[in-house]
Order: C-alpha cells, then sequence, then structure tokens
C-alpha cells in the first residue's frame, strides 16, 4: 500500500525533555491509526509535525525528515481550532466544500466549452470530465446542502447563522470537525474529537468514519471509540515509537509482552554488568584482542543503561482520600424536577444513594446532567420535590469547566494549597508523596503549571480536587484530555473508594468499568435509572429514533382547546406514512441506476451531448430522495 507521509529519524526537545528521539514510521492511504502515550509524550506534536500546521510553534522537527505525498489533502481538528471569528456557522462548514466547489467549478467551464472542441482535444475534455465526475462521487455527491445539514444535526451544532465568535470552546470544536469532515480529505487528523460530543454523537462520528476512504490519524483517550476505528496503534513511550498490528484490545496484549521484554532485557544487562565487573576489577593484564572486546562489551552495557529520563516508573497506585464514614442517609431524590428557559429538563426523579454506589450519568448534550448535578449538590433548588443530604456526606465536586490553574504555581504549591499532607486510610502522607502516587516525580512536583500539556493540567486539576477528602465524589466528565495510563489508575482508584460515586461522562469505557448504576436521560423530561454496568445499559435502553437531517417544528393547528397543540395524523397520513419506506427504496434505486450510468466513461465519449441532461435527472432524483426523507420525519413527528 504506497506511503503518504515517511517519518525519518525526527527529533523533537522542548528544553531539556525530548518527547521524540529518532522516531521513524510511514502513514499509508488507508491506514487508521490511533496514537496514544502518557500526557506530555508528544501525540499532539507529532500529529500537528505531521499536517504541517503552520499555527503551531512546535511543527516542525528539530532534526529527521517527513515527507508528504505532492497534492495530499489534509483535514486537521486540533484541541483548540483556529476558526475565523467573523464567520457564521454556515459559512465556515462550506469552507470544507472547497475541493468540491472547485471540481464543480471545473467542470462547468469544460462544459462550456465541449462544443468548440473536437478531435484530439475533445477526447481529452471527455476524459477530465469523467475523471471530474468520480472525484465529485468521491467528495459526496452533487447535492452538498444535504449533507452539511445533517452533520451539523448529528453534530449538534449551532444554529448555521451564529457566528464563531459567539460559541463555546465546545461549540468551535464540533464545528471545526464538521467542516473537516465535510471535506473527505485524503488525510483526516484528529486531536481528542470525542471532547465535547455527546454519546449518541459519538456513535455516529464512529459509523462516519467507518466510512472515510482516506487515512486517519488519531489521538483520543476515548478507549471504546479507538477500540472501534483504529486498525493501527502507535505508542509513544519515553521518546520512542513502537507499532502495533490491531485494534486498541489488541495493542494492550502486544503492549505487556514489550514491557515483559524490556523488564527482561534490563535484567540480563544488569547480570552482565555485575558478572564482568568483577573480572574489570581485577585489572586484565594483558590486552589482547579478545579482552579487549570483552572490556568493549561491558563498556556497551555499562552505557546502555537506562538514565532516569529513559527509566519507566513503578505502576501509578492512586489512592482515593475518604473523607469519613458515610451515614445510613447519604444522598436522596424524592420527586425532584427542574425546568430551564421554559424546558422540562427532568421531573418526579427518584434516586436513593446506597453505599458503594458509582452512578454514571448520560445523555445528550443540553439534556440537563450538568443541572441534575447542581441540584444534587445543592447549588441549584429543584423546582418541585426535595434533595435529601446525609449528616456524614461530604462532597467533592470536580466541575466541567475545571476552575483555573495559576500559571506561576509549580505543581506541588498548586495541589498543597494551605496543606503539606493528604489523610489516606490508614494515616496522612506528604503531598509530594501523594503526587508521587499520581506518578508526578519530584521534578515535575517542582514544574510550574504554565509549562504544561493539556492532558498534565488535568491531571493536576484532578490530583488538587483528590487531595481535599470526600465520601461522596461528583466528577463532570473527569476523563476529558488524560492519558491512558491516568485513566485506568482512576478507574481502579474508584472501584476500591470506600465511599460514593456520581460521575457525568460520554466515556464508555470508563462507565463500563466503573459504574455500579446508569442514570439515563432519555428525552421529553424522562430520566431512567439503571442498575449495573454501560454494557449492561446498552443491552436495555429503548431503541433511539435517528435525528432528523434538519431540526423540523412539529406540524401545529390552532384549535378551540388553545393554539399550537399538535395535530393527530390524518387517516390519509397514516397510509401515506405506511408507504412511504417502499417509495424511498425506489427513489433511491432510482438514484444509484443514475450514478451507475454516470460512472460509465463510455457515456462520456459516445453520449457527450446528453450528459448534462442526465446530471440533471440525478439531480431531480436525489432531490426527490432528500423530499421523501423529510417528508417521512415530519409524518412521524405527528401523534397518532
Amino acid at each position: 500500500m504506497p506511503a503518504i507521509i515517511t517519518v525519518q529519524e525526527v527529533e523533537k526537545s522542548f528544553g531539556p525533555r525530548r518527547v521524540l528521539d529518532g522516531v521513524s514510521f510511514a502513514v499509508d492511504e488507508h491506514d487508521r491509526i490511533g496514537i496514544v502515550g502518557v500526557n506530555g509524550s508528544g501525540k499532539s506534536t507529532l500529529l500537528r509535525m505531521l499536517v504541517e500546521d503552520a499555527t503551531a510553534l512546535d511543527a516542525a522537527p528539530d532534526a529527521g525528515l517527513i515527507t508528504r505525498r505532492r497534492g495530499l489533502s489534509v483535514a486537521y481538528v486540533a484541541q483548540e481550532p483556529r476558526l475565523d471569528p467573523e464567520r457564521t456557522v454556515g459559512e465556515t462548514l462550506r469552507e470544507g466544500l472547497k475541493a468540491h466547489s472547485e471540481a464543480l467549478g471545473r467542470l462547468e467551464t469544460i462544459g462550456a466549452r465541449m462544443a468548440d472542441l473536437d478531435g484530439a482535444r475533445q477526447d481529452a475534455a471527455l476524459a477530465e470530465q469523467a475523471a471530474l465526475h468520480h472525484r465529485i462521487e468521491q467528495l459526496g455527491g452533487w447535492e452538498m446542502e444535504h449533507e452539511v445539514r445533517g452533520i451539523a444535526a448529528a453534530l449538534a451544532l449551532p444554529p448555521v447563522a451564529a457566528r464563531i465568535d459567539t460559541l463555546s470552546i465546545g461549540e468551535r470544536r464540533r464545528v471545526a470537525l464538521g467542516r473537516a469532515l465535510l471535506g473527505r480529505p485524503d488525510l483526516l487528523a484528529l486531536d481528542e474529537p470525542t471532547n465535547h460530543l455527546d454519546g449518541r454523537s459519538i456513535e455516529w462520528l464512529q459509523g462516519r468514519l467507518a466510512e472515510h476512504a482516506g487515512a486517519l490519524l488519531l489521538v483520543t483517550h476515548d478507549r471504546w471509540f479507538l477500540d472501534a476505528v483504529a486498525t493501527r496503534i502507535i505508542e509513544l513511550d519515553r521518546g520512542r515509537l513502537f507499532t502495533y498490528a490491531g485494534d486498541y484490545v489488541a495493542f494492550l496484549g502486544q503492549q505487556a509482552d514489550r514491557l515483559d521484554q524490556e523488564v527482561s532485557r534490563e535484567k540480563d544487562r544488569a547480570s552482565f554488568v555485575r558478572r564482568e565487573l568483577s573480572w574489570i576489577r581485577r585489572g586484565p593484564q594483558a590486552r589482547s584482542t579478545k579482552q579487549q572486546a570483552r572490556i568493549d562489551r561491558f563498556d556497551a552495557a555499562v552505557a546502555s543503561a537506562p538514565t532516569a529520563a529513559d527509566r519507566r516508573t513503578g505502576p501509578m497506585v492512586l489512592r482515593l482520600p475518604a473523607g469519613g464514614r458515610l451515614g445510613k442517609t447519604i444522598l436522596e431524590l424524592r420527586g425532584a424536577g427542574k425546568s430551564l428557559g421554559g424546558r422540562r429538563l427532568f421531573s418526579g426523579l427518584d434516586l436513593i444513594v446506597k453505599p458503594g454506589d458509582r452512578i454514571g450519568v448520560v445523555g445528550p448534550n443540553g439534556a440537563g446532567k450538568t443541572t441534575l448535578v447542581r441540584v444534587l449538590l445543592g447549588l441549584l433548588a429543584p423546582d418541585e420535590g426535595e434533595v435529601v443530604v446525609g449528616l456524614n456526606t461530604r462532597f467533592a465536586f470536580l466541575d466541567q469547566g475545571r476552575a483555573d490553574l495559576r500559571d506561576d504555581l509549580t505543581v506541588l504549591e498548586e495541589v498543597a494549597g494551605d496543606h503539606d499532607h493528604v489523610v489516606l486510610e490508614d494515616g496522612p502522607v506528604h503531598v509530594r508523596t501523594f503526587l508521587r502516587m499520581l506518578l508526578f516525580d519530584d521534578s515535575f512536583a517542582d514544574t510550574p503549571i504554565g509549562t504544561l500539556s493539556g492532558g498534565e493540567r488535568n491531571r493536576v486539576q484532578l490530583a488538587k480536587l483528590l487531595r481535599a477528602g470526600a465520601n461522596l465524589l461528583v466528577l463532570d466528565e473527569p476523563t476529558n484530555d488524560l492519558d491512558l495510563m491516568t485513566l485506568g489508575v482512576l478507574e481502579e482508584a474508584l472501584c476500591d473508594f470506600p465511599g460514593c460515586a456520581v460521575i457525568v461522562s460520554h466515556d464508555r469505557w470508563f462507565l463500563d468499568r466503573v459504574a455500579t448504576g446508569i442514570l439515563a436521560f432519555e428525552g421529553e423530561g424522562r430520566v431512567v435509572f439503571y442498575e449495573g454496568d454501560y454494557s449492561s445499559y446498552l443491552a436495555r435502553r429503548p431503541a433511539e429514533r435517528a435525528p432528523p437531517a434538519e431540526p423540523r417544528p412539529a406540524a401545529t393547528v390552532a384549535t378551540a382547546g388553545g393554539a399550537g397543540k399538535p395535530r393527530k395524523r390524518s387517516y390519509r397520513e397514516k397510509q401515506e406514512l405506511e408507504g412511504i419506506e417502499a417509495a424511498i427504496t425506489t427513489a433511491e434505486g432510482s438514484v444509484a441506476e443514475r450514478e451507475r450510468v454516470l460512472s460509465d466513461p463510455a457515456v462520456y465519449r459516445d453520449r457527450g451531448a446528453e450528459v448534462p441532461s442526465l446530471v440533471a435527472d440525478l439531480e431531480r432524483a436525489r432531490r426527490e430522495v432528500e423530499r421523501l426523507y423529510a417528508r417521512w420525519q415530519e409524518l412521524d413527528a405527528l401523534p397518532s
């Protein structure tokens, strides 16, 4: 398979820290690569180098060579994308259609000149016309407005008329992702694409990426997503690069084998040095060729000893500080309800938090998950019902927005605050010792916050929260930007935690490991509790209807009982709805037949004069499919 990017002996350092130490690999044209490694290992830096991000200061290697195939089209979605603040959402999305628009424009130019061409020039124009038709199909077909609306709905984007400078960072990331998907590039490079997406949007994105014809480079902490999408894993570990064939689960097994071999090789090296050391100390008198070779082997073994930077630390073990014994009553909701902006988020909600409960809260963005959390914490009062908090219950709250960290403080100073010690179940430990438990070594603990990567900053924020001690943890998206090692350790710590936890998260792997119950927002103010982990919830949740390509208000009529109430589906509309699936199947078959005709190069050679009318027929057929789908959604929204 031909390579589209080749990386040869690339090096990159930030001050004394070398994140890439002579890494080499290639990206093939259909590769689906997940890039993993601990926070600060250089994942985002490597991604920016591969896509040649001109806005990034670290996009150029210190040494080595990166070559790209001529004419390679690339779409890159950064963690904090730079978008034109004065453009609207719709204008930004349509920037992704640049290649499509250029192909259409060139096709129109050729069509206008065709009558003036003859002989070889006409044959060349027909060949280019056929190639352009094929290219337009690769880029999504002829009518792209339908796809723009579909992507906007699937990613829950703001209205297309909204200006970029009015959007949150999460909304800007989703707009940038939509623009990249519309472009259908040769290489799609995504840095943490599932952040700020809800579960339904993540599932949609998995399916969309499965259909992507080009190469995919992916940095993500979402292991469920990574396992579903990636077919090859690249790991950055202490400046070196290791590649593994297969999905995330396959990577875990292969990585364990590699680390076992690494430990075995280091034991063999150390054993050899110890054996040879006594001979070296005796000072061999003669310097024969064999003795000199033996001395050289000893010197090489000593020189190859791992440095402090190279040495892999022991396994991270985290114990969460407990906030004292829980009482008989921990936390209860009794018929609780809450509305915001005239919209009912939940009502009549009953919930009893029991000892050992770790409740995952899931649902679409904007459904009311964070509002529910704030009601639990007493930061918002319920409109109905009550919240009962036990006398011994002590909360610790990790807000999704995250409190700002002071860049001028060190990690140790930020986490410690006014306290030198952290109280664990078996006694107090110094804050520096607590940081070591989170794999913050002493040198890292003394690092200024302002020099840390985004993932490292999140680990500091998490450590700062956990240091306080509590018996009921309330965590709003705790996994955002954490590396895979930290995620695994946090999962183990939560499972061993003697208190309780309420966790809002879209990380399905995390919830599958941690949750003992799922509280699911299912729409229209309905919130349902399911016992068990996330997989158990998936097996029992009600089937979701696919979201419409473009939000439409329900059909309404004024009635004596009050204006604006949804009217019921008429008998004729019931009959229409029953037959509409068959009509859609027929219409889609008509589109497929017209596409088949236009994909034949002979049509452009033998029936060139008919091509414009054939293209027009195809467009009409596609519009009919869109009309039928829209009508189906309209009829389905009416009460029966």
